[in-house]
C-alpha cells in the first residue's frame, strides 16, 4: 500500500479536477441503466399499449448516447490532461535526477532513456485504473438497481458473478508485475543496444561487423516482442475470464427467466431488460478486473524511476556553502586519496598551484593525473583529503559557482548537435556572438570555422563526422575560454590532435586570461615545457616537481621519461617552444 499512496501523491495537485472528471463518471455510470429501462419501456410499452410513445423512446437513446459521448469526450480530456501533466512533470525531474548524479551512478543510456520515455509513460496505466476503479463500481450499482427492479425473483442469483471478479484479480496481479518488469529490462537492452551500435557505427563498418550486429538487435527486438505480447495476454486474460463466467451466468437466468415468462410470472420485456443489465455488467465486470493489472502495470515500470529519484548524489551539494572568492585562485590537494574500488590510484598528495601559474601534469598512464583534475570540479570528492579552491574547501562552495569557476578541456571533448555557436556558449548561454567568435580566435577555431558553410551558425548534425579531432579539441578549448574561469584544466589536449592544433592550443595558453590559474594533464612531455612547473606522478604518488630544466638536471623520474623518449609524436613541438 505504501507503492500505492506515493503513486497517488503525485495527482494531490489536481484533486478539483478529478472531482469534475468523477462527476462526469458518475454521469456516464448511469446511461447503461437507463437505457436498459428506455428498452424495457420500448418492448412492454412503446410496441403495444402505447405506440405514440414509440418516437420518443427511440429519440430518448439517441440523446442518451449523445450524452454518454459528449461526456466520455469531456471526462477523457480531464483525466489524460492530468496524467500526461504529470507524466511529463515526472519526465522532467527524472531528467534533473540524471544530471545531478555522477557518471559512476548511472545506469546505461539505454535504460536511462527507457526510464525517461517508456516507464513514465507507463503512469497513464495507472491513471486508467483510477478511472476504471472509480467508474466500474458505479456502473455495476446502476445496472445491479436495474436488473433487482425489472426482475426482482432472479437478481439474487446475480451474487453469484462475485466471486468471478475477485479470483482473476488476485490470481493475475503479481503475474502481471512479472510480465511487465520483464518487458521493461528487455526494452532497456533493445534501446541501449540501439544506442550504442549506432553510436560506434563506424567501427561497425571499419570491421564488417554490420551482418553480426544486425542478428544481435533481432534477437534483442525478439526478447522485447515476446515480452510485451505476454504482458499483453496476462493483461486481458482475467478480463476474458469473467466475461465469460458472466455470460455463462447470462445462460443460465435466461433459461430459468424464460420459464417464468411462459408461466405468465413474468412479462418478456422486464426479462430482456433483465438479461441485457445482466450482460452490461460483463464489462465493468472485467474492468474492475484490469483495475490491479493495470495498476501493477504501471508501478512495475516506475519501480526504476522511484529509485533513480532516489539516489543520493555521491557529490552532494553543501548544506552550508560560502561564497567563492574574488580574485585568481590557487589550486590545492592537501592529503588527497582516490580509490575506484581496485586500489588508491592516487594517496596521500601533496599539491599546490599558486594562483596565476601554468602546472603541468606528467606520468605514465594510471598514475592519476585526470583523476586530480575531477577532484578540483567536484565530479569525485576525495577520500580522505581536502582540495581547496582560493584556500576554500570546495564541498564548502556552491556547485554551480565552483563549475563556473572551473573550466576544463576533456581528452575527448564533447559536442552537441546544434551551431557552433551553441556549442562555444554552453557555458554563458548569454554571451554575444562578438565574445563567440572571440573565444574562437583564442583558440585557433575561428579560421576552419569561418570557412564552414554558415559560419559560427554552422549546425554540427549537419557536419556530420567532417571534423577533425583537432577542430573538434579546440572548439571545446573555445567553450572553455568563454568562461573566463579562474582555473583551467586540460585533460590531455594536445594528445590526440595534429601538429597544427597543438601548437594553436599550447598558444591559447600563452594567451590566457591574466591571472588565470592553468592545470595541463600532458602526456606529451615536449607540450609540457611551456608550463611554469612540472609535477611527475607515479603510482599516484608525487615523485618530484620544478621546471623543465630542474627537471632534467636532477636526473630523476622525468629525466628518464624524457630520454626513454615516451613522447606524443607531436614532439617535434619542442622547436617550436621556446
Amino acid at each position: 500500500m505504501s507503492e500505492l499512496r506515493r503513486y497517488l501523491r503525485h495527482f494531490t495537485p489536481w484533486w478539483p479536477a478529478l472531482l469534475v472528471a468523477a462527476a462526469l463518471m458518475s454521469i456516464a455510470a448511469a446511461v447503461p441503466g437507463a437505457a436498459v429501462v428506455l428498452l424495457e419501456r420500448t418492448l412492454d410499452l412503446g410496441l403495444t399499449r402505447r405506440p405514440d410513445l414509440l418516437p420518443w423512446l427511440a429519440a430518448g437513446f439517441a440523446v442518451l448516447y449523445l450524452l454518454s459521448g459528449s461526456v466520455r469526450v469531456a471526462r477523457t480530456r480531464i483525466t489524460k490532461g492530468i496524467a500526461w501533466r504529470v507524466a511529463t512533470q515526472l519526465r522532467c525531474t527524472l531528467h534533473q535526477r540524471y544530471l545531478a548524479l555522477s557518471p559512476g551512478q548511472q545506469r546505461g543510456t539505454g535504460a536511462r532513456l527507457a526510464s525517461l520515455t517508456f516507464e513514465v509513460d507507463e503512469l497513464q496505466y495507472g491513471v486508467s485504473a483510477l478511472v476504471t476503479a472509480f467508474r466500474n463500481p458505479l456502473t455495476l450499482l446502476v445496472l445491479a438497481v436495474t436488473a433487482w427492479s425489472m426482475a426482482p425473483s432472479l437478481a439474487p442469483w446475480a451474487v453469484l458473478l462475485l466471486p468471478a471478479v475477485a479470483l482473476p484479480m488476485i490470481w493475475s496481479g503479481r503475474r502481471l508485475r512479472r510480465r511487465a518488469t520483464d518487458a521493461r529490462e528487455a526494452r532497456s537492452t533493445l534501446a541501449g543496444l540501439a544506442q550504442e551500435q549506432l553510436a560506434g557505427l563506424r567501427t561497425v563498418q571499419t570491421f564488417a561487423a554490420e551482418e553480426g550486429e544486425a542478428t544481435r538487435f533481432q534477437g534483442a527486438a525478439e526478447e522485447d516482442r515476446r515480452t510485451r505480447l505476454q504482458m499483453e495476454v496476462e493483461r486481458v486474460l482475467p478480463s476474458a475470464m469473467v466475461q465469460l463466467v458472466a455470460a455463462c451466468a447470462v445462460a443460465l437466468l435466461l433459461w430459468s427467466g424464460g420459464a417464468k415468462v411462459l408461466a405468465g410470472e413474468l412479462e418478456a420485456g422486464r426479462l430482456v431488460g433483465f438479461a441485457v443489465a445482466l450482460g452490461l455488467m460483463g464489462r465493468p465486470l472485467g474492468g474492475l478486473s484490469e483495475v490491479w493489472s493495470l495498476l501493477q502495470r504501471s508501478l512495475a515500470s516506475l519501480e526504476r524511476v522511484y529509485a533513480a529519484l532516489e539516489a543520493v548524489p555521491v557529490v552532494p551539494a553543501p548544506l552550508d556553502p560560502i561564497p567563492l572568492p574574488a580574485g585568481p585562485l590557487a589550486v590545492t590537494w592537501d592529503g588527497v586519496a582516490v580509490d575506484y574500488g581496485e586500489g588508491p590510484v592516487v594517496r596521500d598528495l601533496h599539491l599546490r598551484v599558486e594562483a596565476g601559474e601554468l602546472l603541468a601534469l606528467v606520468g605514465p598512464s594510471g598514475s592519476g593525473k585526470s583523476t586530480l583534475l575531477s577532484l578540483v570540479g567536484r565530479h569525485r570528492d576525495p577520500e580522505p583529503g581536502v582540495v581547496r579552491l582560493g584556500d576554500v574547501d570546495v564541498r564548502r562552495l556552491p556547485l554551480a559557482a565552483l563549475r563556473r569557476a572551473v573550466a576544463m578541456v576533456p581528452q575527448e571533448g564533447f559536442l552537441f548537435s546544434r551551431t557552433i555557436a551553441e556549442n562555444i556558449a554552453l557555458g554563458r548561454p548569454d554571451a554575444s556572438q562578438a565574445d563567440i567568435e572571440e573565444a574562437g580566435r583564442r583558440a585557433g577555431a575561428d579560421d576552419f570555422v569561418r570557412a564552414l558553410p554558415s559560419g559560427y551558425d554552422t549546425s554540427l548534425d549537419e557536419l556530420g563526422q567532417r571534423l577533425s579531432g583537432g577542430e573538434r579539441q579546440r572548439l571545446c578549448l573555445a567553450r572553455a575560454l568563454l568562461l573566463e574561469a579562474p582555473v583551467l584544466l586540460l585533460d590531455e589536449a594536445t594528445n590526440q590532435v595534429d601538429t597544427e592544433s597543438a601548437s594553436a592550443i599550447l598558444g591559447a595558453l600563452e594567451r590566457r586570461t591574466e591571472g588565470q590559474t592553468v592545470v595541463m594533464v600532458a602526456h606529451d612531455l615536449s607540450a609540457a615545457r611551456c608550463a611554469d612547473r612540472i609535477a611527475v606522478l607515479d603510482g599516484g604518488l608525487l615523485v618530484e616537481q620544478g621546471t623543465h630544466a630542474e627537471l632534467l638536471a636532477r636526473g630523476g623520474r622525468y629525466a628518464a621519461l624524457w630520454r626513454s623518449g615516451e613522447r606524443a609524436p607531436e614532439a617535434r613541438l619542442a622547436a617550436e617552444i621556446p
